[in-house]
């Protein structure tokens, strides 16, 4: 994306000299058949935290030597075999229109609003990517119990959803689907429908609502409807050490160099994302990260509303959790 860009790799560019090609979107299915067939031509992928493992699972990462990228201060939810430098955090949230839902009159600011159309008549959007299963189980639990944001306990019971969750949620999912009018593919796409007024609610990344947002587009997200906070990072495709050692060695110095917390940092510079690294956090005081710093999902305004998944338990049962939900989405 343009703030990863921005923050790492113009500068790595810059500073050292070297040429980073980048592609998007990615497609798991095709980095999984690279790993396989051993025709690699994506170097390094960015991946959600509960993704990354899948694919770690899967066998389509290498392993990371821990003696070149550095996670001692990172973030424990983030680090794996598989993570390397360019790690983020950041969070879903439920976004609104400020046209349909105008200051001064009923806004959104609870759990339960999103899935209350009799209170907050108008059309939903959500994510239709299978993937993204673990965002929509779990704002589906915190629509059915919105008491559960109230507390750090309630907040835990949703950080592993067992299977009576999930079932249940499927069941809550099942009678709101036809209030859903668009299962947009690519998250971009949200904030678009809301600017068009093809939907009026949509859950997303909440870093796509706040740029608009600063920009005075009629639009805002609700930090106490309860977020999903999210982590990043970039693998190695499985098979490039075998394929082009030296552009191996190349791969791992980079992300070497995104984990520093000088440089983790400045994700936070041009977008609403935090880094991981725990080092990096004194950093942000500086003017300027005066923009986001407000809208960070770590920030301490915005943290106690946060749902922490299992990202660990999440990749391992993702597979198996994407034809499922990839099943509900076709019926």
């Amino acid at each position: 994306m343009a703030a990863q860009q921005s923050a790492w790799l113009d500068p790595i560019m810059d500073k050292f000299g070297i040429n980073v090609v980048t592609d998007s979107p990615g497609s798991y299915a095709k980095l999984r058949a690279m790993a396989e067939t051993g025709n690699v031509t994506w170097h390094m992928s960015d991946y959600g935290t509960a993704s990354g493992v899948a694919n770690g699972l899967a066998g389509a990462s290498e392993e990371i030597d821990r003696s070149v990228v550095d996670v001692r201060d990172w973030m424990d939810v983030v680090v794996n075999p598989w993570s390397g430098g360019g790690a983020i955090t950041w969070a879903w949230n439920i976004a609104y229109s400020t046209e349909t839902y105008p200051d001064g009159g009923p806004q959104p600011s609870s759990a339960s609003d999103f899935w209350d159309v009799e209170k907050f008549p108008g059309d939903r959007g959500m994510h239709g990517a299978p993937r993204s299963w673990y965002v929509t189980l779990r704002f589906a639990q915190i629509g059915l119990h919105p008491e559960l944001l109230d507390t750090a306990a309630g907040r835990a019971t949703l950080t592993r959803l067992d299977q009576a969750q999930i079932d249940e949620a499927y069941v809550f999912l099942k009678e709101f689907k036809p209030n859903v009018t668009r299962w947009y593919a690519q998250v971009a796409e949200c904030p678009q429908l809301l600017l068009s007024g093809e939907v009026d609610m949509c859950i997303v990344p909440g870093g796509r609502i706040v740029a608009l947002a600063l920009e005075g587009a009629p639009v805002q997200f609700c930090f106490s409807c309860g977020q999903l906070l999210i982590t990043d990072y970039f693998a190695i495709t499985k098979g490039l050490k075998a394929q082009d050692p030296v552009m191996y060695e190349l791969a791992e110095l980079l992300m070497a160099w995104m984990a520093f917390p000088e440089t983790n940092v400045n994700i936070a510079k041009h977008i609403n994302y935090g880094p991981v690294n725990l080092k990096s956090l004194s950093l942000l005081s500086g003017p300027e990260f005066d923009t986001y710093r407000p809208f960070l999902a770590t920030a301490p305004e915005t943290v106690g509303f946060s749902i922490i998944p299992d990202v660990v338990f999440d990749g391992t049962i993702g597979d198996a959790e994407v034809d499922r939900m990839a099943t509900f989405l076709a019926e």
